[in-house]
Formats: structure tokens, sequence, C-alpha cells
């Protein structure tokens, strides 16, 4: 279900744009696996569009940036880079979405939603995901 997926968090990401007039930063909600997969399949989604197939990748980030370990992505982009942006935090249950630390790193959080994904019209697992707006330095 990666391609469904992509394509669920591309459409979100899309009316985010259209909202705030940024494109958001995607960042799954495990060490690798989800942020990894987005990567691909976005940019899969984009092949042969160049800036798209690119921003794609290049906007689908690790949940380092809250301060976890976030393997390979930690090398990629520092949290720092990220201020003032808005994020779509992605993950596979719902707690994972609903972190109260996110009172302290963002200005405008939003309500947890859940995408129900399909694979040849079946159902093969459920995500939930949240918008967060200006990513800021955690105060204390």
């Amino acid at each position: 279900g990666w391609d469904n997926l992509a394509k669920e968090v591309e459409a979100i990401s899309q009316r985010v744009v259209d909202q705030i007039g940024t494109r958001p930063v995607v960042v799954g909600m495990d060490p690798y696996q989800i942020s990894s997969g987005l990567a691909f399949y976005r940019a899969k989604l984009h092949r042969g569009e160049g800036e798209k197939q690119q921003a794609a990748i290049d906007s689908t980030l690790g949940w380092h940036l809250f301060g976890w370990k976030g393997l390979m992505y930690e090398f990629w982009a520092k949290p720092e880079d990220y201020y003032g942006h808005a994020i779509i935090a992605i993950g596979s249950s719902k707690g994972r979405v609903e972190k109260p630390y996110f009172q302290k790193r963002f200005v405008q959080i939003h309500s947890i939603q859940s995408l129900d994904i399909t694979k040849n019209g079946k159902f093969v697992n459920r995500y939930y995901y949240r918008l967060l707006r200006k990513y800021r330095q955690p105060r204390n």
C-alpha cells in the first residue's frame, strides 16, 4: 500500500500548499521505515518531473527533528533548518502523533486525522497524521 499512502500524503501536502502557500515537510514518526518509504514512493509519483521529484525527496524527513534517533536522516537535515516550517507528522499508531512535546515545538497544532490505506481494493493499514504549524526551537 505504499503507492497509495504516498498519493494520500501528496494530496494532503498539496492541500497545505493551497492553504498556507508553502510546501510542508513530511516526517515519518518512526526511526526509519515511514520516512524512507514515503521518500521513495512520493518521488516515484513524480518520476520524470525533475523538480517535483526532488522536492518529494527533500521534503520527507525523519523524526530526528524532534530529538529521536533518525538514522541517516540525522546526517542529511538539521532540525534548526526547518524552524518556521509546517510539518505533517505521520505514524502507524495514533500515539505517535499525539505526543505532548508538540506543544513546546509548534505554534499551531491541528487535530489528528486517519488514513485508511488500501491495495487492490483491500484494506492494508491505517496511518495517523496531523499538521503542525510553525516549527520552533523547543521551549524549556
